[in-house]
């Protein structure tokens, strides 16, 4: 912890930063590079409520204050497969789970590899079984970082140790905050003197509530988180219990001297995803959680489940993105093998503000399958279509910048294998009073063929196309044949450059009014393996 020695003017002027207007357009601000103050002051989304007051009257802590108390914070060391040690700190929050942050887990790295971690608390050491990451974690920007994770311990802790309480409520602007962690010790005058592992307490008031931080200046008298303080809660005390309301997890400065700027996560955003981590039960009133479907608030680790089978293939509904950093998460249980199409619809007031961002995750709920944030180079929706085997998936939603906010319709639909593979069997089609005819296609799987077949009532030349729909790369064959199983053409694509190069024409001369005539529809096969997706056939009178 360290102290400050200077006082800071008695107001700021209300700072505003526009909202994200364009893709691929993040202000990205490295970890370990540090920008001037000013320029982070103005990363950040005042109001004049939030403005930097005069300290007049508001206890502080002149010194960090070396303490026994606050059992639940305990020291944290996390060793990557390469033998790299980071130090940093971490709360008990249940007796089985810490709060820290992500850069604490190194990144997105977690466990793997051989990586292992541990927290001390009431001076034995707990290793680490799991560690659950916040699934939109930003190692860039501050303002998108959403710095947080989860650490499982092998063993639970006794009763002698309480774990802390992760406040519902945000952090009130010019509030004093209670500060805990083992970081170098210091003053604000000479920085950190690389002191680590001595818990230490200051108090420091929080200047500013953005979007995302808790953030406030080194400045007279007040504490502030030193290197090796990455993770390090943010207290306060309500009623005669201590909550945490934030996580350290930046600095403005390397030294921790006088006018470093602190930024610590809000851990408000984040309870529902906590509690569903946890298993435990979301209290009443909960405006958001970690499984938001439509006002719909569920116990638990359970997520909105949709079965898809033969006669229930489909699935539509409305969400909200309540907050800052929302990820909503749908568990989907294909009950048969099928193409199955995805689609997240903006349906806030304004297109404009938000622009979502759709994944596919394994049955494990971590391993992202596909993943899309635009239908096209302008479109502000997502969408994903592919071939789905028999088994569990979950979708995740959320917006591809974390600061939107808003509503938006989910539609899944999985499209089963419904029109036969044999010649014998070909669905049929009936011609429109001009000879016309038309249907969806679904190549379902890397072998499928469906088969069509008509009666002519007109005779003449006739074109029949097989045009892909989703996805972009679906690759369409089609083959005419006569009543009696002759080819009458085969083609595999129309050719050129343009978006429909790889669609499928066949022209047959002579179609007969009153004969039948079978189309042979599939996807084109790659040492065996054939390409699948959505299509549509059509047939017309040309000549």
């Amino acid at each position: 912890m360290l102290n400050s020695l200077i006082n800071l003017p008695a107001s700021v002027p209300s700072l505003f930063r526009s909202l994200q207007a364009g893709k691929k357009r993040r202000t990205v601000i490295s970890r370990n590079c540090f920008s001037s103050v000013e320029n982070l002051e103005a990363r950040e989304l005042l109001s004049a409520a939030n403005s930097v007051t005069d300290h007049a009257g508001v206890p502080r802590i002149i010194n960090g204050t070396t303490t026994s108390s606050f059992t639940a914070v305990g020291a944290t060391t996390y060793t990557s497969s390469g033998a790299v040690t980071t130090q940093a700190a971490g709360t008990l929050i249940d007796t089985q789970w810490v709060l820290t942050t992500a850069t604490a887990s190194k990144g997105l790295s977690g466990l793997t590899g051989g990586a292992s971690a541990s927290i001390v608390l009431g001076g034995t050491t707990y290793t680490v079984d799991q560690i659950v990451i916040y699934p939109k974690y930003y190692a860039g920007s501050i303002d998108y970082r959403q710095d947080i994770a989860l650490w499982h311990l092998s063993t639970a802790v006794p009763g002698t140790i309480t774990p802390l309480i992760v406040s519902r409520t945000p952090f009130a602007a010019n509030g004093t905050a209670t500060l805990v962690g083992f970081g170098g010790t210091g003053t604000g005058t000479t920085g950190t003197d690389g002191t680590f592992g001595t818990k230490q307490t200051a108090t420091t008031k929080v200047e500013r509530v953005s979007a995302s931080q808790l953030v406030w200046k080194l400045d007279t008298t007040e504490g502030t988180f030193a290197p090796n303080d990455i993770g390090a809660p943010v207290l306060k005390l309500v009623g005669s219990t201590y909550q945490v309301f934030g996580l350290n997890t930046y600095h403005s400065t390397t030294t921790g001297k006088k006018g470093d700027m602190s930024y610590s996560t809000r851990t408000d955003f984040y309870t529902g995803w906590i509690d569903n981590t946890l298993g435990l039960t979301h209290p009443a009133g909960t405006t958001d959680d970690y499984i938001d479907t439509a006002n719909l608030l569920l116990t638990g680790t359970q997520n909105r489940k949709f079965t898809l089978n033969a006669t229930t293939s489909t699935a539509d509904f409305t969400g909200k993105f309540n907050q800052y950093g929302d990820v909503d998460v749908f568990k989907v249980v294909t009950a048969l093998d099928g193409y199955a199409t995805f689609a997240l619809i903006n349906s806030a007031p304004s297109a404009s503000l938000l622009d979502t961002k759709l994944e596919i995750l394994a049955s494990d709920g971590e391993t992202v399958l596909f993943t899309s944030d635009d239908n096209s180079n302008t479109d502000l929706n997502s969408s994903i279509g592919t071939y789905l085997a028999t088994g569990t998936y979950f979708v995740r939603v959320s917006t591809y910048a974390n600061s939107q906010k808003g509503t938006y319709r989910l539609t899944i639909k999985d499209n089963f294998d419904n029109v036969s593979d044999t010649m014998g069997s070909a669905k049929a089609l009936t011609p429109s009073s001009i000879g016309a005819i038309a249907s969806d296609v679904f190549i379902n799987t890397t072998t499928d063929v469906d088969w069509f077949k008509f009666k002519a009532n007109k005779s003449g030349k006739f074109q029949f196309d097989f045009t892909h729909t989703n996805p972009a790369a679906f690759d369409p064959v089609l083959e005419v044949f006569s009543s009696v199983g002759v080819s009458l053409g085969q083609n595999d694509d129309i050719g050129g450059t343009g978006a429909n190069r790889l669609d499928a024409r066949v022209t047959v001369n002579g179609i007969v009014s009153g004969q039948t005539y079978y189309l042979k529809l599939s996807g084109y096969s790659v040492m065996g393996v054939g390409s699948t997706g959505l299509g549509k056939l059509a047939g017309k009178k040309i000549a």
